[in-house]
Formats: C-alpha cells, sequence, structure tokens
C-alpha cells in the first residue's frame, strides 16, 4: 500500500513539473542576436562589433534593450521583429528573406547565371562562324591554287 502511494505521488509530481519543461523555451543566445543587428552610430558595424571595438553608447543602449526583451520572455525572432519594427529594416545586419528582400538575395545569382548562358552563346556563334570562314576560305584557295597550276601547265607545255 506504501509503495503504490509513493507511486502516485511520484506520477502527481511528474505530470506537474514536466509542463515545465517542455514550456520552457530555449535560451535565447545575445549574442547571435548583437550579431544580427547593425549599430545606430554610423559606424556601420555590428551591435557586437561595434561594443568590442569601440566606446559606443549606442551598441550598449542595443544591448540593453535586448537583455530587457530577453528578461520579458521574447525569443530571438519576436526580438529581432521588435528591433525591426522600432528601427526600420536597416537595423538589420542582413536583409530578410522575404517579400522584396528575397528579390535581393536572388537576384545576382540569376544575373551571374544568365550572363554566363549568354557569353557561352556569343562564344559558340562567333567560332562557328570562324570556323565557316575558315572553310569557305580554304574552298577559295584551293579554286585559287587550280586555276594557277592549269595557267603554270600551259605555260610549261608552250615552251616544250
Amino acid at each position: 500500500m506504501h509503495n503504490q502511494f509513493f507511486h502516485l505521488k511520484w506520477f502527481i509530481s511528474m505530470m506537474l513539473i514536466l509542463p515545465l519543461f517542455l514550456g520552457a523555451q530555449p535560451d535565447v543566445d545575445l549574442g547571435k542576436i548583437k550579431q544580427s543587428l547593425i549599430c545606430t552610430c554610423e559606424c556601420n558595424m555590428t551591435v557586437a562589433a561595434c561594443e568590442g571595438s569601440m566606446s559606443c553608447n549606442t551598441s550598449t543602449n542595443l544591448t540593453l534593450e535586448a537583455k530587457d526583451l530577453i528578461k520579458k520572455g521574447l525569443n530571438e525572432k519576436e526580438i529581432l521583429s521588435v528591433f525591426v519594427k522600432r528601427y526600420g529594416e536597416q537595423i538589420m545586419s542582413a536583409p530578410s528573406k522575404t517579400g522584396f528582400n528575397l528579390i535581393a538575395w536572388i537576384l545576382p545569382f540569376t544575373i551571374f547565371i544568365f550572363t554566363g548562358f549568354g557569353i557561352i552563346i556569343m562564344l559558340k556563334k562567333w567560332t562557328g562562324s570562324i570556323h565557316k570562314n575558315s572553310v569557305n576560305n580554304k574552298k577559295n584557295n584551293v579554286n585559287t591554287n587550280l586555276k594557277y597550276e592549269e595557267q603554270l601547265d600551259k605555260a610549261l607545255d608552250s615552251l616544250d
């Protein structure tokens, strides 16, 4: 009886504690957030780099803002979206991969690929026309050579 009561208490305590662990949010990496944000002090460095290399109040204030948001229980995406709402898209160290910014990610690669194909097509056309011209020149040279050979044969026959 005592053993069953112990198992029941253990089961109930686990049922009460387990949701706390399952619902717990993963630790938010402050360093990752600071790498994702550009300092607004016009140094054009990330908050982490600016804070590490300069005595900048702006980067310190941004870090404190991020720490406050972490204390409020926000995750990394939510914190970054708060910063974007406050400071605009230019606060991000890399453009988001959605909407118009997606074009900024895709367009350079697309241009590079199409330019490569264009160069290949042009080279094939140029080398093909050069090859055709050289074949035509060889035929003309053969005809010209035959004409001169005939004239030479006639001249030599007239000497005999």
